[in-house]
């Protein structure tokens, strides 16, 4: 017979299974690479948005917009003001290593902080 304590067990057991099987988010579209770490970016308290380049500003407006639409709140600050805390920033490097292809994108995600580093606007 199946008996109480097999059944709290049982769930014991598949606690302590289920961070192995959880399955990442799927993202779209799907990048080239990716690599999973045990980190992730919390929406809690004030997220900070900021670019290093005038004509970032627009794009760190919108991040900053869609964050505070999903339950964030985020606002745009200057680069030379102090870390505030959690932080999104967007980097646009011309000369890097995505020169040669102005839609790509690297997207570095912590516990602290989302890099978020293209060629242009549209990366």
């Amino acid at each position: 017979a199946f008996t109480m304590k097999m059944a709290s067990s049982l769930v014991l057991w598949l606690l302590a299974l289920t961070p192995l099987l959880a399955v990442p988010p799927a993202l779209l579209p799907a990048p080239r690479q990716v690599t999973w770490t045990e980190e992730d970016f919390p929406l809690r308290g004030t997220v900070w948005v900021w670019t290093n380049d005038v004509q970032g500003v627009t794009v760190a407006d919108s991040v900053a917009s869609f964050l505070n639409q999903h339950g964030a709140r985020a606002e745009r600050r200057q680069p030379n003001e102090p870390d505030k805390g959690a932080r999104v920033q967007l980097r646009l490097e011309p000369n890097g290593s995505f020169q040669d292809k102005p839609e790509g994108y690297s997207l570095t995600v912590s516990n602290r902080q989302i890099v978020l580093t293209a060629a242009t606007e549209r990366g």
